[in-house]
């Protein structure tokens, strides 16, 4: 639902319902954690996982230059799947997953556009997110979520055809699962990112060739895990590109 406040403005809301239903094989899941001792199990009667989601927002232009968006928005779940310990068995004792939390995340975004010059454009984004939830993190099984999250733009056409882009991003710290430890929560730090690229267009912008380096600021940084999995680290990377479209 939407209502222009104006020819340049308009506010908006939206709701939407979703589920997911946990991959069957799940359902026969009995893994040795620690040998005979402890066992990881899973419900073969579970539920899907709900949401609903709750948005309202507003986008215009202001001064007749700089495109704005902004908008709040909650996200109601229920039926998530998380773990408990039981005693066993099979084994002596057991995680058991089953439909057992409800919570809720809620939060806010600003995107802004400004076209300094018909050339150079400076773009702006900030996220604030968290979770809202009476469970611990061990008992959700969650990777937290980065509260804080924001990238700084900019895009200079030195031609018609050539483009310059450079984008720093900022994600703040989250905890994970150690790997390993049923119990245990490791703490991941925030990073910064910077991003380049160069391109260039020809065949009337329906192809186009481009070069760039991602995360230059560090050869690699780490963005999380989960209870089996090591630490994820995004390496740097420098790439090379062409698109073409058929038309």
């Amino acid at each position: 639902l939407s209502y222009e406040l104006t020819d340049k403005s308009m506010v908006y809301g939206a709701v939407s319902r979703a589920f997911h239903m946990p991959p069957g094989g799940n359902r026969l899941l009995n893994m040795p954690v620690f040998g005979p001792f402890l066992r990881t199990t899973f419900d073969r009667e579970v539920d899907a996982e709900q949401l609903v989601a709750y948005e309202l927002g507003y986008h215009g232009k202001l001064w007749d230059r700089l495109d704005m968006r902004l908008n709040g928005f909650w996200h109601s779940y229920d039926d998530l799947v998380t773990a408990e310990f039981k005693p066993g068995p099979p084994g002596f004792f057991q995680i058991y997953n089953t439909n057992r939390l409800a919570t809720g995340m809620y939060g806010a975004e600003l995107e802004l556009r400004w076209p300094i010059l018909k050339s150079l454009t400076l773009m702006g984004n900030y996220t604030f997110e968290t979770l809202d939830s009476g469970a611990s993190l061990t008992d959700s099984g969650f990777l937290t979520l980065p509260k804080h999250k924001f990238m700084v733009g900019i895009r200079h056409d030195l031609t018609p055809d050539l483009h310059l882009d450079g984008y720093l991003h900022y994600v703040s710290g989250v905890k994970c699962r150690t790997r390993g430890d049923p119990t245990g929560i490791t703490p991941v730090d925030g990073y910064f990112r910077l991003d380049l690229r160069a391109e260039y267009e020809f065949w009337h912008d329906r192809a186009s060739i481009a070069v760039g380096v991602r995360n230059l600021l560090d050869p690699h940084h780490p963005e999380g895990g989960g209870r089996a999995l090591d630490p994820t680290e995004v390496p740097r990377m420098v790439y090379a590109e062409m698109r073409m479209a058929f038309k």
